[in-house]
């Protein structure tokens, strides 16, 4: 009987050469891919979004809701039943089942645990608001309820506050809201996108964050919580006021209309003159 040839020492090694070049050359591709995944799980998350702000605003005469006063105020809040089916009007009880919604598939880390321990990863392009104890501790207690997390926020403009909203927004004036969804020029109104924070009412003066992960207040430097950079090259994803979504670069963030009177040819846009002085973080992103 004639004997079975082995493969050799040297055959087996360049085998497993070939496998590991082969991986090498497929993991960037892989990677590659499941980023592209996620950027089209994330807009089609805000493209639900838009449906829930149009059932709510079409449920209260047109008009979106309040952002600010009290427990059943805030897009957390206000907009539950619409894209939860219930509506918890306590801070106790169970945590929040409506995680996936709230929060894009980029953003993989929490600021606190489910134990409201620190995670550390305040801050960073892929961390998420949250997640809320429902206890007196929390930054948000007066509007989170247990389990309450994201990595969306609004366009705080668009709402429809009153005047008692400046006692708690000092530059808040009524005229620069916009209220309703059905206005004039609503594709480059911004209202609901990826974010640091859950809101924001940015002003066209509004710096850049100085570094990466930087986050202002809702007042001021508002801003930077929409600047975060989860989709990479300098983007992220928005919702606009007739329900397109579309990335939008990071520097494009102020020639959007965030309010009825917002200049977006100011001093951060090619537009308005000049050579706007980004941080080091930002220089290489594209400019508009």
């Amino acid at each position: 009987m004639s004997r079975r040839r082995a493969f050799t020492l040297v055959e087996l090694l360049v085998v497993i050469a070939i496998i590991a070049l082969l991986m090498s050359i497929l993991m960037p591709a892989l990677a590659k891919v499941k980023k592209q995944a996620k950027n089209v799980l994330c807009q089609a998350s805000l493209k639900q979004w838009c449906l829930i702000f149009t059932m709510y605003a079409e449920s209260n005469d047109g008009y979106f809701h309040k952002e600010m006063g009290g427990l059943s105020y805030g897009w957390v809040a206000a907009l539950r039943p619409f894209y939860s089916g219930h509506d918890r009007t306590t801070t106790a009880g169970e945590s929040s089942a409506e995680k996936d919604i709230r929060v894009c598939p980029a953003a993989t880390k929490f600021w606190w645990d489910e134990n409201h321990l620190n995670t550390g990863t305040f801050g960073r392009p892929d961390s998420a608001w949250g997640i809320f104890s429902g206890g007196t501790d929390d930054q948000g207690a007066w509007w989170a309820f247990k389990g309450d997390c994201g990595s969306y926020g609004l366009n705080g403009w668009i709402c429809n506050d009153d005047d008692e909203f400046a006692d708690w927004h000092p530059g808040w004036q009524p005229a620069n809201v916009w209220r309703k969804p059905d206005v004039k020029g609503a594709g480059n109104i911004p209202m609901f996108m990826d974010a640091l924070w859950v809101d924001g009412w940015p002003k066209p003066s509004d710096d850049p964050p100085a570094i990466e992960g930087e986050i202002g207040t809702y007042v001021n430097e508002a801003m930077k919580q929409f600047c975060v950079n989860r989709h990479d090259g300098g983007n992220l994803n928005s919702l606009f006021m007739d329900c397109s979504v579309r990335q939008v670069g990071l520097k494009e963030l102020w020639t959007l209309k965030w309010h009825r009177y917002f200049k977006t040819d100011g001093v951060w846009t090619t537009a308005g003159g000049g050579k706007p002085l980004w941080p080091e973080w930002m220089k290489t992103f594209k400019e508009y």
